[in-house]
């Protein structure tokens, strides 16, 4: 990892580190198909001057070659979630996506469409279990039958009596389900 942010910190190379974290996949693809930035980007890797890399294999006991596979993906997975993400927001309909390999299964994304829905603002939602929007008037087969989709991977499909931010109640046509998205499970609830 060390080595994967003395890259991000190189004067030369921060813009373009930069750039990919602000346009998300496509940007990246875009500098991946670059060949000029490729060798510049490998030069630096591979440096011995840097002492961290030289030629194909490691001299840094904290950096070997498996490690650096595993930062490359590591980074393509945040690339690829962070494109579904930015996707999601301006779907022209309510969406949620959820992670339940975090304690409570929180949500970390929505549309557009979902905030106008719900009255929530996104930076209200995230960090949030989706349970806040029936303020304790979730029916208990309601509440077992999103359990055990979060359980065993399968689909959810049913009607909730949810509440907006400003008190109004709405039947909302909920299906949740499994998406496999930048190496992890996520659910992912269509309004």
């Amino acid at each position: 990892h060390d080595g994967l942010l003395a890259l991000e910190r190189d004067p030369e190379l921060s813009p373009i580190f930069e750039k990919i974290k602000q346009g998300g996949a496509e940007v990246a693809l875009q500098l991946y198909q670059n060949e000029e930035l490729m060798q510049k980007l490998s030069k630096k890797m591979f440096d011995n001057s840097s002492n961290k890399l030289t030629g194909l294999y490691a001299q840094s006991p904290k950096l070997d070659v498996l490690d650096l596979a595993r930062m490359v993906f590591q980074m393509e997975e945040t690339l690829v979630l962070r494109a579904t993400l930015d996707a999601i927001r301006t779907l022209p309909f309510a969406v949620t996506l959820a992670d339940p390999s975090i304690e409570d299964c929180p949500l970390i994304g929505c549309s557009e469409a979902f905030e106008e829905l719900s009255g929530y603002e996104q930076s209200e939602v995230l960090g949030r279990n989706c349970r806040f929007l029936n303020k304790g008037t979730l029916e208990a087969a309601a509440r077992q039958g999103i359990h055990s989709s979060m359980q065993s991977g399968t689909e959810f499909i049913g009607v909730l009596l949810n509440v907006k931010k400003h008190g109004q109640r709405f039947f909302n046509l909920l299906r949740l389900t499994t998406m496999f998205v930048g190496g992890k499970n996520l659910m992912i609830g269509i309004q």
